[in-house]
């Protein structure tokens, strides 16, 4: 398989095509499982088909997360914006860091009400 090949596969594989530093490190990342999998008795050209598996798998994993995150935080941006009453903008960021003692649905919701339940939850009884 030539160089332009491989490329082409491991651009496919993230879903857009990878700067050169990106294109060094998959590559480098490459060459040191095909010698561990040398290194364990297999030929060089199982070697790289394995690693090339192996690679492949996680370049779509981490192209799935990252696609995963960009709607998240799509979804976290138009949740944000809802709580947004036009010329009270301050007002907005102080409720979503701090919460809000108005009534309504969601009101109460915050960074640091988020923060006390996560707090809350990791330590349990030991708080």
């Amino acid at each position: 398989m030539s160089i332009n090949a491989c490329i082409s596969a491991v651009n496919v594989a993230a879903g857009r095509d990878l700067t050169d530093e990106e294109l060094d490190r998959v590559f480098t990342r490459m060459q040191g499982k095909m010698r561990r999998l040398q290194g364990e008795g297999m030929s060089a050209r199982e070697a790289a088909e394995r690693a090339g598996q192996e690679i492949g798998g996680e370049i779509r994993a981490a192209a799935i997360i990252e696609h995963r995150n960009a709607a998240l935080n799509v979804l976290a941006r138009q949740a944000l914006d809802a709580r947004v009453e036009p010329g009270k903008e301050a007002w907005a960021v102080r409720e979503v860091l701090t919460g809000s003692r108005r009534g309504g649905l969601g009101a109460a919701d915050s960074v640091d009400a988020a923060r006390h339940g996560l707090r809350d939850q990791m330590f349990g009884g030991l708080v």
